[in-house]
């Protein structure tokens, strides 16, 4: 068995025993993929920025803030192909579904800066 499945086997025991340590491991999955990423994937910093603000100018969207079950729910279209986006069905499609959800609670959980407005 690889390294990779006996720690989410063991975390899914503490998980059962402990709901507020899967929490924990949640919260830490969704900002590990969020700032390093995950299965080979570049972080989603890369385009989505640091917090999740976003670069409106080469059209990366603000995550900051959001809902999580609307991340989740987009990640899971792009991952089921109903929602087109090349580069974002690549990522959905290579993250579990509890990694989808994690990250997605991660940008739900950061503070959404209020946007610039140009005079």
């Amino acid at each position: 068995m690889s390294k990779t499945k006996k720690t989410i086997i063991a975390t899914l025991i503490v998980a059962l025993i402990m709901p507020s340590a899967w929490a924990h491991v949640k919260n830490e999955m969704g900002e590990r993929i969020a700032k390093t990423g995950s299965n080979n994937l570049p972080a989603c910093a890369v385009c989505h920025g640091e917090h999740g603000q976003g670069d409106i100018k080469v059209g990366y969207p603000r995550l900051a803030g959001m809902n999580a079950a609307y991340l989740d729910q987009q990640l899971n279209l792009y991952a089921q192909d109903l929602r087109q986006n090349l580069v974002m069905k690549d990522y959905a499609q290579k993250l579990s579904v509890e990694e989808r959800r994690a990250v997605s609670a991660y940008y739900a959980r950061q503070q959404a800066n209020p946007p610039h407005v140009y005079l």
